[in-house]
């Protein structure tokens, strides 16, 4: 992948934290209380990446308790203004009992609603993509043999305007669309009817196609770790 600028964005409390199965460390979405937001809410997520990215796959191992949902995300172009977080892009979830869905994000579902301060009205008012908004599912499945508590791999590869979801190896969904032919990669942690998600990430890979080149290898800087092995 084209190196420009890697960021890191995270809404949530994604925090490192020890495997559930006590084989070495991961990432996990940690507080499952939904907030109590003076603005637009959404689901937990982190992304990283450039902006420019086009075609690649995002995969992750994800471990579910009972109950949650976890998904991988791609193409994310767009996070809001500062006031709210809803993403733009795609994102592939599935939940403990194997339900597998392909969804595309389109911000928040009223665009011209002049909410937040003065400053926020302002670009509201300033702005011209006033499609539809909200969260369109494309495609989903049943994966047979799924269960919680213990890891499942997922993927979801963008190929032009194909997008594909892969579980445990295998394709399960698969849309076109072109709406967002760019964008970074991620993980989610949807919002439940009452709570959030606390799933686990690990060995999260992110694997250039097509048209998006390699990253530039760069040296590894002298940094220590914030937690003890």
């Amino acid at each position: 992948m084209r190196f420009r600028r890697i960021l890191i964005i995270a809404f949530g409390a994604f925090e490192l934290a020890e495997r559930p199965d006590r084989n070495g460390r991961c990432l996990r979405q940690v507080v499952g209380d939904q907030t109590h937001s003076w603005a637009p809410k959404w689901h937990h997520y982190t992304i990283l990446g450039d902006q420019d990215w086009e075609d690649y796959e995002v995969s992750a191992n994800v471990w579910l308790n009972p109950g949650d949902e976890a998904g991988v995300m791609g193409r994310i172009c767009h996070v809001g203004t500062g006031y709210g977080i809803w993403a733009k892009g795609y994102y592939l979830k599935v939940d403990d009992r194997g339900k597998c869905t392909l969804i595309m994000s389109c911000g928040k579902v009223n665009k011209k609603e002049l909410i937040g301060d003065v400053e926020q009205q302002a670009q509201i008012k300033a702005r011209k993509d006033f499609e539809e908004g909200g969260e369109f599912p494309l495609d989903s499945a049943k994966v047979a043999s799924f269960g919680p508590c213990r890891w499942h791999t997922l993927k979801i590869r963008f190929e032009g305007n194909d997008i594909t979801g892969y579980v445990d190896g295998k394709p399960v969904v698969k849309t076109v669309s072109n709406l967002y032919p760019h964008g970074m990669a991620g993980l989610i942690a949807p919002e439940l009817e009452r709570g959030v998600s606390t799933p686990y990430f690990d060995n999260l890979r992110i694997t250039p196609l097509g048209r998006t080149k390699a990253v530039r290898t760069v040296p590894k800087p002298d940094v220590r770790p914030l937690y003890p092995r």
